[in-house]
């Protein structure tokens, strides 16, 4: 008896799971319009956003920049804006004047980055692209590499979609790669990404205590301030981020208003002084790689690396987050930037290169660039060079004892690759490094600056007296530490002092002569390695092998 079942099992398609998108490999073969690249830091940014401002939509802008790539678009989203609105409610995020003018401050100084596309979040219901924000889309981002990303912020794991416009239609980005960009591990980051999802309990605990602050700030751990702090201090937080440090600022001043222990007051008013500049080491930008050696430079979108003794450099590109290494024929003693963003490299063989990274060629086959090289013969010198720097006229060196002006010499092609011995003199320390100072901040390039007796001290080299243009007298606990790394930044002077733990960073006002910023590391973090400055003077630093701007 023929007996025909009363039921079937059909296959059922399972939807694309938006957080495991294509390998990069797969995405660049299928030659889709649009490749989409996106740092987990962005997710993370905007998702944190969206579930701590549940209730009312916001948004902001994506950054990065967008390459053409034979079939289409690679478009990577390096970083993200928030942006205020007073047209935010429930069910609606528009850009206004407050958003123009968030969005124009943040990116006065931008080179590396510009607009991508924009975000917002959805209160109620799985990402999509209402009426409203097809219309927006279409307005302000119409050309086809703009993405739109949706946040679903009423649903568990905050979901995110992308979009974008192909012809007057919107376009699902359903395939897309999500670059983790920190050193932890896969369970660590599925971990960090749960967390987002949540709201975080401010009052969890979590190292250093607020006593741990203190010997940054001048004040034994065994003060009578520090025992104050132990006994009223409460549940511990995160003293170590700008939040914590904006709290424990707050109980400073609560203690000082109050005055019970008459023996604490000079220690709180000083502790009170410090912390009106000092800040968390908290950097926007992030780059990392286990690649990352001793020493950096880092100049308009890009980054070297070097090591001495090791002849092989690594070039990061900071945009891209990807790395070339550039082998020079001996290995570097100092490589520096100039204002023109030529790289100057001294080797051991005493012959300086001036090095020229041509724009790079996206194709297939990935990213390729050319490096010009131009050789310098150094003159005969007494002693080995241990540093070197070029501004339009002359490259400097540094020796144990002495400075060195080498200028160009004109060639009969107009090619310069000869220099002239040029004028030396003594160095007014045995400390002394060369900083370079842009011509836009004025003044000579580059001086001399050492740090010894607990001072910090700038003179221009071959100066008539030889006495210092600044001297300033390094606060306690600083005038303890011994200081790693020197560095000029437009109007200010940055000073890595040793602590033994994180190691701490001093700006210093070269107008006023006066502390303008501490940069805090407490104990259990990872130290500040080597620090520099760029074309625009911000701050990079290497901590272990995170590179960060401040």
């Amino acid at each position: 008896m023929d007996v025909s079942p009363d039921f079937r099992i059909e296959p059922v398609r399972r939807p694309l799971a938006q957080h495991s998108p294509a390998p990069s490999s797969d995405l660049l073969r299928s030659g889709p319009e649009v490749a989409l690249h996106i740092d987990d830091t962005v997710l993370s940014g905007i998702r944190r956003q969206s579930a701590q401002q549940a209730d009312t939509e916001v948004g902001g802008i994506l950054l990065g920049r967008h390459f053409v790539n034979g079939t289409g678009w690679i478009v990577t989203v390096t970083d993200h804006l928030p942006v205020p609105s007073d047209n935010a409610s429930a069910v609606h995020f528009e850009f206004d004047q407050s958003s123009i003018q968030a969005i124009a401050a943040r990116l006065a100084d931008s080179v590396d980055e510009y607009i991508v596309g924009w975000y917002h979040s959805h209160v109620g219901g799985q990402p999509f692209m209402s009426g409203t924000d097809h219309k927006m889309h279409q307005a302000h981002f119409n050309a086809p590499w703009y993405v739109s990303a949706v946040v679903g912020a009423g649903e568990w794991g905050l979901p995110v979609g992308f979009w974008r416009l192909a012809g007057t239609e919107l376009e699902a980005v359903d395939d897309y790669l999500v670059r983790m960009t920190g050193p932890d591990t896969a369970a660590e980051r599925h971990q960090r990404f749960l967390e987002e999802c949540v709201d975080r309990d401010d009052d969890r605990p979590s190292r250093p205590d607020p006593v741990e602050l203190l010997p940054a700030l001048g004040v034994a751990t065994d003060s009578r301030l520090a025992t104050l702090l132990t006994g009223t201090a409460g549940p511990r937080r995160r003293w170590g981020t700008d939040e914590g440090i904006e709290q424990f600022r707050f109980l400073v001043e609560a203690a000082l208003a109050a005055g019970d222990d008459p023996g604490c007051v000079e220690e709180l008013e000083s502790v009170q002084r410090r912390l009106r500049y000092t800040r968390s080491r908290r950097g926007r930008l992030r780059v990392a790689s286990a690649r990352f050696k001793e020493r950096i430079a880092v100049h308009r979108g890009e980054c070297y690396s070097y090591a001495e003794g090791d002849p092989l450099m690594e070039r990061f590109d900071i945009s891209r987050r990807l790395v070339w290494p550039v082998r020079v024929e001996s290995p570097p003693v100092s490589v520096h930037y100039d204002d023109d963003g030529m790289l100057w490299v001294l080797m051991t063989n005493r012959q300086v290169l001036r090095m020229e990274t041509s724009e790079a060629e996206d194709s297939e086959h990935g990213t390729r660039f050319r490096f010009h090289f131009t050789r310098f013969g150094l003159p005969p010198l007494d002693e080995d060079p241990l540093e070197a720097v070029a501004d339009a006229e002359a490259v400097w060196l540094r020796t144990a004892r002495r400075w060195h002006r080498l200028p160009f010499v004109p060639e009969p092609e107009g090619e310069r690759t000869r220099l002239d011995p040029g004028t030396r003199g003594d160095l007014p320390s045995a400390r002394c490094r060369l900083l370079l100072r842009g011509r836009e901040s004025g003044g000579p390039t580059p001086l001399l600056g050492a740090a010894e007796d607990g001072r910090l001290r700038l003179w221009r080299p071959g100066g008539d007296d030889g006495a210092p243009l600044l001297d300033i007298a390094l606060e306690p606990p600083w005038d303890r530490w011994p200081v790693r790394d020197l560095c000029l930044g437009g109007d200010t002077l940055y000073a890595l002092c040793d602590d033994g733990a994180g190691n701490q960073i001093a700006a210093y006002d070269l107008r006023t002569q006066r502390l303008s910023q501490h940069i805090l590391s407490v104990a259990g973090q990872e130290p500040v390695a080597a620090i520099c400055t760029d074309h625009l003077g911000r701050l990079h630093g290497r901590i272990d092998h995170v590179l960060c701007r401040f």
